[in-house]
């Protein structure tokens, strides 16, 4: 009888590829995380077959969406005057119509050529994509079961929600409207997903309550943000030198302690303020 692919088979495979494999720890399953470790070994070797045919579909969706916006993209590969963009694929079309819906702003597809210096629609536009893109991916990470938290990937599915429900901020959006993009995600994607329609409602609780939370302090940490860069400039100001205005490491902390955001989003909020964070002191 040919034997079961263990984690005996995963560790040699991975070191085939100059990769060391990650020791487990005590009382974790073999093959994924989340398995509960009293699976009998077939129903183990099954789960882990399902998962990495899930990894392969959205490896071909997203290679799919880059064919299907460089075709929109040249009108038919006729016209190539315009830089390709996977967000001109129809596939984005009703998560933008929403945004706008939302906001009242339009999307025109425009790609800024540095960082600094961003027009107003430029900055519109990156928000729209930004929605449409952490829509997405939180969406379905909800429905293949992996809920916002502390620790972990449940912790990066919460730091893309926030950071998505920032840039939603930037359009006007009040708190609660997350929530309406998860219907054109499932529209869009749910043919080929079918736990986004399965899982739809329980999608929609989720993200509705991790707005809630994080709404009612995100005004309140832009706040104490602003406030500490003010004070950072006029302290430069005084100095009359090269004196470089940044975030303190504790003042990041309390951003992420208190208010619940990430440090890439204290990042994010300082990059476009040109200053930076004291990484060190966080």
């Amino acid at each position: 009888m040919r034997p079961l692919l263990g984690n005996s088979f995963q560790s040699a495979t991975l070191r085939r590829r100059g990769r060391r494999p990650q020791p487990r720890e005590q009382g974790q399953p073999a093959l994924h995380r989340d398995l509960e470790p009293r699976l009998h070994p077939v129903q183990r070797e099954c789960r882990w077959h399902v998962l990495s045919a899930r990894r392969q579909a959205r490896r071909h969706r997203h290679g799919f969406e880059r064919v299907a916006g460089i075709y929109a993209t040249t009108r038919g590969f006729k016209f190539f005057g315009e830089e390709p963009s996977n967000y001109n694929a129809d596939i984005f079309a009703k998560l933008f119509a929403c945004v706008e819906k939302l906001s009242g702003k339009q999307y025109k597809g425009t790609v800024p050529k540095s960082r600094e210096g961003l027009s107003e629609q430029e900055n519109i536009d990156i928000a729209f994509r930004v929605l449409a893109d952490h829509s997405r991916c939180v969406s379905c990470a909800i429905a293949d079961g992996i809920l916002p938290g502390n620790d972990g990937r449940n912790y990066v599915v919460r730091r893309i929600l926030r950071r998505g429900i920032l840039y939603g901020k930037k359009l006007g959006l009040a708190t609660g409207f997350f929530e309406q993009l998860v219907a054109p995600v499932v529209e869009s994607l749910g043919d080929v997903f079918p736990e986004l329609k399965q899982q739809q409602d329980l999608v929609r609780r989720v993200i509705r309550g991790e707005e809630e939370s994080f709404g009612r302090t995100l005004d309140r940490g832009l706040q104490l943000f602003e406030q500490r860069i003010t004070k950072a400039r006029t302290i430069k100001a005084g100095q009359q030198s090269d004196y470089e205005t940044y975030i303190p490491g504790d003042v990041a902390f309390e951003l992420y302690d208190t208010y619940g955001f990430p440090l890439d989003m204290t990042q994010l909020l300082a990059n476009e303020r040109g200053i930076k964070v004291d990484f060190g002191g966080f």
